[in-house]
């Protein structure tokens, strides 16, 4: 027992001298006279977890130091002791769980035996642990398949290796769902990283030096799926969540917090994660004066871990600032862990290793009220008229960012000034968020393309939304048919600029917004000719093109009155769909350095965006 105690007190872990003597008074009411002679399953049950958790780790402790006594191989053990190999935990301190890592589907012993010693003498973190063992158990499996499977390092070759670079390619997770491109990646750079530590380290001298990674041994990416793009949850389901906010915090508990005391920081928390955008570990790291008045509103100021930028700030609501303020009074009644006292939510540890909240107790925090809200409807529709359920599994703390993004790239807002909200340092990054999922943007396609009318207003409804797309090519205000222009995306029309005194123009009522800014960028035109007393003609032109965009602006504003209001309210959230993908469809035209009617761009002079 003393070498027990002395082994946790040389790991920095705390000793309660009263869970020792109830140790004591255990064991020596069994009469137990070896621990490492008997075994922990015979002990009565304990009457504290204090007491049961110090029993687990004073046998665990003495048997494996038994182990090594003997020399007795962790290798050799269907399960690792991660606190006994000195793994370490999150904080950089040895771990205290031994984590019990199974080993006994990895069949090669030199597997086996190159990841225990590589967690013995790198001593990485439990983590990392975790993610090789993975690794391993993969190459294993996917050798097992092999010819001889794997046991004999010297007749490993290229074509093993390959094997095993498709064990990793086709992995899948828990439920049999393809396992994400990132995670398979950072598994496979993983299994690399341990070999070839057994390699320098002379642990693998008798490996063929054909079993070395090619450059073509990667995980593919896959093509992106328009279907599956962002990960945002709907407003209508963020709107159904507020509605119960009373549920937050319900079947949480938070180290000596009450339950009222948990409510109200799981709201500030879920606030936070709402009408910020930051990601989870940010908000779990806020100081407690976060927040800053900034003239008429508040900022608040947060540390980007990610991209190494510490004091960042951001517009808050006034309402999130409130929820805030209510969570900052009840934590100055709390009696608040040692250390804990310059961070706005607390950890659930009492003895100072953690001095905040960590995110991963805001997980259940918000899988909690997800599962707790009676009902959750989704945005589609069912064969029987009704709403769908919506998929709880996608409401976790992170989707509150994308939502977040989502939300205002709808809105319209510019994307540089969107990058700067979301503090991303590639533009490519914020992009993401302007890319309308294939349905949501085919449905409103459809919408719009029964309402196309030509220059005299006729409709010309087509036939369906792929017939919309298939024979028109975008113009900034409107469609064009004429074959040959479709053909050449565009690039050759006779009459540029003119399109409403032609017969192939089609436009739509979501085209109104663009109209008018051709007829604004006319008239401004206009003027300046004027002003450059150029001849008539040129004016007359201007007047005709003004007359004739206008009266197509005029037919577009009559035909969405006469709509009913509800179609008329469907017809113009089409019209925003549309907005976002000509938006994004102009921005690359203008990365490319043409125009969408394929002209270059000339300096100083505004683009005109269908936006």
């Amino acid at each position: 027992m003393l070498f027990a105690l002395a082994t946790r007190d040389n790991r920095g872990r705390r000793l309660d001298p009263t869970a020792v003597r109830q140790s004591v008074e255990v064991l020596a009411k069994q009469q137990v006279s070896s621990i490492a002679a008997f075994s922990l399953g015979a002990l009565p049950r304990r009457a504290t977890a204090n007491v049961d958790a110090l029993l687990r780790e004073m046998f665990r402790v003495v048997g494996a130091a038994f182990d090594r006594f003997r020399r007795v191989d962790p290798a050799s053990r269907p399960t690792l002791d991660l606190a006994d190999l000195g793994a370490r935990g999150k904080r950089g301190k040895p771990t205290a769980r031994p984590g019990d890592l199974d080993i006994s589907m990895i069949r090669q012993g030199w597997l086996r035996e190159i990841l225990v010693a590589w967690i013995s003498e790198t001593k990485p973190t439990t983590t990392e642990v975790r993610r090789a063992h993975k690794a391993m158990q993969t190459a294993a499996q996917a050798l097992d398949a092999r010819p001889g499977g794997g046991l004999d390092v010297a007749a490993l070759g290229f074509a093993d290796m390959t094997a095993v670079v498709a064990g990793f390619e086709h992995l899948v997770k828990a439920d049999g769902q393809d396992m994400g491109f990132k995670h398979k990646s950072n598994l496979l750079t993983m299994w690399f990283k341990v070999l070839e530590w057994g390699r320098l380290t002379e642990r693998l001298n008798g490996m063929s030096a054909t079993f070395v990674r090619h450059p073509s041994h990667v995980i593919k990416q896959p093509e992106p799926n328009e279907d599956e793009i962002g990960k945002a949850i709907p407003d209508s389901v963020i709107a159904q969540l507020n509605d119960h906010i009373a549920l937050l915090g319900d079947g949480v508990s938070h180290g000596r917090l009450s339950k009222e005391q948990v409510h109200a920081m799981s709201v500030a928390i879920y606030e936070l994660l709402r009408d910020t955008g930051r990601r989870p570990y940010e908000i779990a790291q806020l100081e407690a004066d976060c927040l800053e008045k900034d003239g008429e509103g508040w900022l608040l100021r947060w540390d980007n871990g990610k991209g190494l930028r510490n004091g960042r700030r951001l517009p808050i609501p006034a309402e999130t600032v409130t929820t805030v303020h209510s969570w900052q009074a009840v934590r100055a009644t709390i009696d608040l862990p040692t250390g804990s006292e310059g961070f706005l939510f607390p950890p659930a540890g009492e003895f100072g290793q953690v001095r905040h909240l960590e995110s991963d107790h805001i997980s259940p925090i918000i899988r909690a009220f997800a599962d707790a809200v009676p009902q959750l409807l989704a945005e589609e529709f069912g064969p029987d008229g009704r709403r769908l359920p919506f998929d709880r599994s996608l409401i976790f703390p992170y989707a509150f960012r994308h939502t977040y993004c989502q939300r205002h790239a709808d809105a319209g807002v510019p994307i540089d000034v969107l990058r700067e909200l979301m503090d991303h340092r590639s533009m490519q990054t914020t992009a993401r968020y302007f890319t309308v999922p294939l349905k949501r943007k085919r449905e409103a396609v459809q919408m719009v393309s029964r309402h196309s009318f030509d220059r005299t207003g006729r409709a010309r409804p087509a036939c369906s939304g792929l017939a919309y797309e298939a024979r028109s090519v975008a113009v900034p205000f409107g469609l064009c048919e004429e074959p040959s222009n479709v053909r050449a995306g565009g690039k050759a029309c006779v009459i540029r600029f003119q399109c409403a005194a032609c017969k192939f123009f089609t436009p739509d009522p979501s085209h109104l917004p663009a109209v008018d800014e051709q007829i604004a960028a006319m008239r401004a035109d206009r003027d300046t000719a004027i002003a450059w007393e150029v001849d008539e003609f040129v004016i007359r032109n201007f007047d005709a093109n003004i007359e004739a965009m206008e009266k197509i602006a005029g037919i577009a504003r009559a035909k969405l009155e006469a709509l009913p209001a509800d179609e008329r309210a469907e017809l113009l959230e089409a019209t925003e769909v549309l907005r976002i993908v000509r938006a994004k469809h102009a921005r690359a035209a203008t990365e490319g350095g043409v125009t969408d009617l394929g002209m270059p761009r000339f300096p100083g002079r505004p683009r005109q965006e269908s936006a």
